[in-house]
């Protein structure tokens, strides 16, 4: 009797990933022209209107962690929020500035407030999940107005985005963390001009990762759109957040408006993977924060989903 050989799972992995790659490469062979067409225009478009809005934010979002500034909020509404959904006063700046601005810098935002030892790891990934969220600005102008020509629309897929985060972290993360080994690594504040600069340059370089991180996910999305447009709409939706509502547009209807909640709530594996390079970089896992995401996204989808049946 022949003996059954038992292949780990993490070299199947392995395997599948090695292979992934090589056909990666005969693409970019083959279809070189037309993926350096796509990455050009990327670039120039989001350096033209992506980088400009955000990299300010990013910049007064790690000013104000590394210098203390977002305490203040801690007072109000950091209790309110502490007490309906349980959002750590501490992380409260983290969460205004994602809702203000967008991906990543509420994420950015929390790591800088977990290296200066104001809350714990376990504090700093519920952080993450209720951070990570985009502002009013693409919803608003972009989704509502430009896409689907409905101000409305876009206001309520922003507001239920903020709801679909306060209801999952009631449900989920309103248990307080405190006293699970939080650092004082950096418990003091640094000088203002001293964070100010520090700011400037952590701004820059996650500017540029933001932007390569677009760059990479839009050539992917633009390369499997070969399939039906349902198909290819689920596909942008996962992938990535600006493709994924342009995606569910084309769809239309409530099909459409469901996928724009999703992308919205979820806000992609492009920006997911933007908040695990600032985790990375601190010792912070985003497995809750991914699967979090993917509850706000389906939550955001029924209720967009309803706010469109009730409008149409």
């Amino acid at each position: 009797m022949s003996k059954r050989v038992n292949i780990p799972i993490s070299s199947i992995i392995k395997i599948i990933l090695f292979c992934v790659c090589l056909g990666s490469g005969a693409v970019v062979i083959v279809m070189s022209r037309r993926i350096s067409d796509i990455i050009i225009n990327t670039a120039v478009v989001t350096a033209k209107s992506v980088l400009p809005s955000l990299f300010p934010f990013l910049v007064i979002s790690s000013f104000m962690a590394d210098s203390g500034v977002c305490s203040y909020l801690e007072i109000f509404p950091g209790k309110l929020l502490e007490k309906i959904a349980g959002i750590k006063k501490e992380v409260t700046g983290a969460v205004i500035l994602g809702l203000v601005s967008s991906f990543p810098v509420g994420a950015v935002t929390v790591c800088d407030i977990y290296k200066r030892g104001s809350i714990s790891k376990r504090e700093a990934e519920a952080g993450l999940c209720q951070a990570h969220c985009t502002g009013p600005a693409f919803p608003i102008c972009f989704i509502g107005i430009y896409l689907w020509n409905s101000v409305s629309f876009g206001v309520f897929v922003y507001l239920s985005q903020i709801l679909s985060m306060l209801i999952l972290s009631r449900l989920f993360l309103f248990k307080r963390t405190a006293g699970d080994g939080i650092k004082e690594l950096k418990s003091e504040r640094q000088a203002y001009t001293r964070s100010l600069t520090g700011a400037i340059t952590k701004a820059s370089f996650s500017s540029v990762t933001v932007l390569g991180a677009i760059v990479f996910w839009k050539t992917v999305s633009n390369l499997l759109s070969v399939f039906t447009p349902q198909v290819n709409a689920v596909i942008c939706v996962v992938l990535e957040l600006s493709s994924g509502v342009i995606s569910g547009e084309a769809v239309g209807g409530s099909i459409g408006a469901a996928l724009t909640g999703f992308t919205v709530g979820f806000g992609g594996l492009a920006a997911m993977l933007q908040a695990a390079g600032a985790a990375s970089d601190c010792g912070l896992s985003i497995k809750k924060a991914l699967f979090f995401k993917l509850g706000e996204g389906v939550l955001n989808a029924l209720l967009t989903l309803t706010f469109y049946n009730i409008i149409k």
